[in-house]
């Protein structure tokens, strides 16, 4: 190739070193006083077999630098957190928008929002699909900038991140690092790609990874966690060949540097979360992200370092929390508590009773116990009981109160019962264990309810007399899947007399599975809005819900059609509830009265007893009636579909309803 002919040009040499020699680096591109045969393997790694992170020296800190904190960095320009929106938290720029496969496709996308699965505790996050993005407004529009993000891949194959596109050029962010193609500067036109990464940029499936780059007139800084991983200079981790490895060698190059072109400043750019503008469904084209991005940040500079290392460490700044255990001593119940990210000036606690009404007794008073402080005697606790507690801590700026504890119980001299339920991951399985205090059992029933209702719940058990049983789930007993079951234990001693466990707190546990939320509309095959099937309602492969699954025959253009109702305008979630036993994707398209909404993944699930509801739309719906309609653009039609869901993203508002056909 061109290059190594090059390479021992002296006079081309000699150029190419003096210009790295300027640049300070530690190491170079060029590795001296090695054999032709150890150079080739040894071009894309380290000459030296130093294994640092980056080779280049940390830059100098700006004028006037001071360290900021997650929320003060300056130069901000966008800021998505994905806590149940699409919008810029600051306000400056419009809300993002769900697309299609790529940056060209403006359809309606299946971007949503995950409401406990961002990277704080019960925080939100986006979701991606595989076939859809989010598009940006015009958020990178100088020589400087930098993007920082949370990614968090449900697939090996990460495809597209973050992507910008101007007339001049375009920037992805990929599961291979980050690459600049267009006005590079690079190779005999100036055009060839550059790719920016090392061995160290690796993202883990399943598992947050913080990414954050910024360019600075063309020179670029990759983070990963908070770690460098380029650094400009470094040549160790950057592509640096160029043009096809044939006899035609005039587009072969060497870097002279690695910086690139300005391609946004001024134009007007094109910026897209989960896809660009060549991703695709086929197995040679980069694929859309699948998996969680959280907290995208857009500033309008080259952040410093050490700043964008406290984004990588927001994930452990959950704020102050407080935790209070209490652990029954013979009379006594002593108390013991933990303050995590907080330095209390004072803490109080509280004591509940239960009982009838509820009182709430304020151990310390008027005199707080102070903020070095960790344990507490309760030594006045009436016998015959159940407690629980919470405790508040003070700074001088905030209070910070704790969960309320679980119930202890100091025995008494009375006659008391009481039941657990855990729920038995494996077998799924509900398990119960009753307690008995001053009773001489003769037998025991078990109560069951989907709500704290002791007079309405139903008799599942009776006259047993072990003191632990198993609520199976079984064809008799099939438990609601994500639904709490509380319990009671209606207790006879050998005189006859019946004592009820307390009505509260009762026993708890919630069933396997996903919760299914009281406002959605499942629309199942042959009743009111399942309108028709080309093909059949079938139900030989097991897991289906209601009477079987729609199965469309195996042809282009085969559809499933649907008819709702809906009562209040707003935003709803659609899903479709599938199992995919074939090879390879079984798409269709979505249509709201005969408009096109979105192409819809329906991806292999491993059998055709497998039924998945991991497919899901969000869709802005007017108080009419829909015609819904899922058509197979492939020639096996569509995958089998079970049913759809629809319910609104308002938990308050009322539910569609499905409606007879015409």
């Amino acid at each position: 190739m061109r290059f190594f002919k090059h390479l021992f040009e002296n006079k081309l040499v000699a150029n190419k070193m003096s210009r790295y020699a300027n640049k300070n680096l530690k190491h170079s591109l060029l590795c001296r006083n090695l054999p032709f045969a150890l150079l080739v393997p040894l071009i894309l790694t380290a000459c030296s077999g130093d294994n640092a992170i980056s080779n280049a020296p940390d830059p100098s800190p700006p004028l006037n630098f001071r360290q900021e904190t997650g929320e003060t960095i300056g130069g901000l320009v966008a800021f998505y957190d994905f806590e149940r929106s699409f919008a810029d938290v600051t306000g400056k720029v419009a809300t993002a928008q769900p697309i299609g496969i790529n940056t060209s496709d403006t359809s309606t996308g299946s971007v949503y929002i995950d409401e406990f699965d961002g990277i704080h505790s019960l925080s939100a996050a986006a979701e991606f699909s595989g076939i859809s993005g989010l598009r940006l407004p015009n958020i990178i529009y100088s020589p400087s900038y930098t993007v920082s993000l949370w990614v968090k891949p449900e697939t090996e194959d990460v495809g597209a991140i973050f992507y910008a596109q101007s007339s001049q050029g375009s920037l992805l962010l990929d599961g291979r690092g980050l690459t600049v193609t267009g006005n590079t500067g690079q190779g005999a036109d100036n055009n060839l790609p550059i790719t920016y990464t090392s061995k160290d940029y690796v993202l883990t499936e399943g598992e947050y990874s913080h990414i954050a780059f910024s360019v600075s007139y063309g020179a670029v800084n990759l983070y990963l966690n908070g770690a460098p991983i380029y650094a400009p200079g470094d040549y160790n981790g950057l592509d640096v060949f160029g043009g096809a490895d044939t006899e035609d060698t005039s587009d072969d190059w060497l870097v002279d540097d690695d910086s690139f072109g300005d391609l946004f400043s001024g134009q007007d750019t094109t910026v897209a979360l989960g896809v660009s503008a060549d991703t695709g469904a086929d197995a040679g084209e980069l694929k859309p992200f699948r998996g969680k991005i959280d907290n995208l940040r857009v500033y309008d500079e080259s952040v410093y370092y050490v700043n964008l290392i406290l984004l990588a460490n927001e994930v452990l700044n959950e704020g102050p929390a407080a935790t209070i255990t209490p652990l029954l001593s013979g009379a006594d119940i002593e108390l013991s508590w933990e303050l995590e990210r907080i330095e209390a000036t004072s803490i109080s606690l509280s004591r509940q009773s239960f009982e009838e009404p509820e009182q709430v007794l304020d151990l310390t008073g008027d005199m707080p116990l102070a903020g070095s402080d960790t344990r507490y005697t309760d030594s006045a606790v009436p016998a015959g009981r159940n407690y629980r507690y919470t405790l508040s801590a003070v700074t001088e700026m905030q209070q910070v109160f704790s969960p309320l504890s679980d119930y202890i119980r100091v025995p008494g001299r009375e006659a008391y019962s009481a039941i657990s339920a855990a729920l038995n991951e494996q077998s799924e399985n509900i398990e119960l264990s009753v307690y008995l205090e001053n009773i001489d059992l003769a037998s025991y029933d078990i109560l069951r309810n989907t709500e704290a209702l002791v007079a309405s719940a139903e008799e599942i058990a009776t006259e047993l007399t072990e003191l632990s049983y198993i609520d199976a789930v079984d064809d008799d007993s099939p438990h609601a899947p994500g639904t709490p079951y509380f319990y009671w234990a209606r207790v006879t001693d050998e005189d006859g007399v019946v004592t009820t466990s307390l009505a509260l707190p009762a026993a708890r546990a919630t069933a396997a599975g996903e919760f299914v939320p009281p406002n959605i509309l499942t629309l199942e095959e042959n009743q009111d809005g399942f309108c028709s099937v080309d093909g059949a309602v079938e139900n030989n492969n097991a897991g289906f819900t209601g009477e079987g699954f729609a199965n469309t025959d195996n042809a282009p253009g085969t559809s499933i059609r649907w008819k709702i109702a809906v009562e209040t305008p707003g935003e709803y979630s659609l899903r479709f509830r599938f199992a995919n036993g074939g090879s390879g994707d079984r798409p269709g398209d979505l249509t709201l009265n005969g408009e096109p909404i979105a192409m819809v993944s329906l991806p292999e699930t491993g059998a055709w007893t497998n039924y998945e509801n991991s497919v899901r739309l969000t869709l802005n719906l007017e108080a009419i009636e829909y015609d819904i309609q899922l058509t197979g653009n492939g020639d096996s039609g569509l995958s089998n579909i079970d049913h759809l869901e629809l319910a609104p993203n308002d938990s308050g508002a009322q539910s569609p309803s499905g409606i007879a056909c015409q």
